[in-house]
């Protein structure tokens, strides 16, 4: 939830949290404005990423959902439609809503 830790601690997080597996996500309003950020989602790797917005307000949720897949499609390289179907599987499993669909 909008983590802001340091890529040095997503190990140590990872670590003691095993056999469960570690899901990170990133608050455009929170997190983009680090210079950290960038580095930290390329260490936590897309398969433990999901989006997020923090907003309380819906009118400006996909807005914000589109500059989370933005900033991680820059950040990690990736092609945006690739971090939302990515990002989407990962959040069925982290709800327990998994399909055979990818």
């Amino acid at each position: 939830h909008a983590f802001g830790g340091k890529a040095s601690v997503v190990d140590q997080l990872n670590a003691a949290c095993r056999p469960a597996k570690v899901y990170y996500g990133f608050a455009p309003f929170a997190n983009f404005r680090s210079p950290k950020t960038a580095d930290v989602a390329r260490k936590i790797g897309i398969d433990r990423l999901v989006l997020e917005t923090d907003y309380e307000n819906y009118l400006d949720v996909r807005q914000q959902l589109e500059l989370n897949v933005l900033f991680l499609a820059k950040a990690l390289d990736m092609d945006p439609l690739e971090v939302m179907k990515t990002t989407r599987m990962n959040a069925m499993h982290l709800y327990g809503t998994q399909t055979n669909q990818r």
